[in-house]
């Protein structure tokens, strides 16, 4: 059985070679998060957002408005039996602002 390793990080930076739209968004964590490669790859490509969860999701929609193609990155903050892990994954607290009460 083969083994593998960073999935995400290699499949993401194989399909996005020939899709310049395509770019990458990181609140941090990067590594973690599997986004460094694609940093590597695409440099021009890549933003760090920092710890500002919120305002990288504003970011990213005003970035699919004028018609490229987000992926934003974010640790997980945990599921309900405490798995403190990171994934691509974007809890609910970070769409607050968007939301309509």
């Amino acid at each position: 059985m083969e083994i593998l390793r960073r999935v995400h990080a290699n499949n993401i930076v194989k399909w996005a070679a020939d899709k310049p739209d395509v770019l990458v968004l990181s609140a941090d964590l990067t590594s973690s998060c599997e986004a460094d490669a694609f940093r590597a790859a695409y440099p021009d490509r890549f933003f760090s957002m920092g710890i500002a969860e919120q305002n990288m999701l504003s970011f990213a929609g005003g970035l699919a408005r004028e018609g490229f193609v987000p992926f934003v990155h974010n640790p997980r903050r945990g599921d309900a039996s405490g798995d403190r892990g990171y994934c691509p994954y974007e809890g609910a607290s970070e769409y607050d602002g968007s939301r309509s009460w």
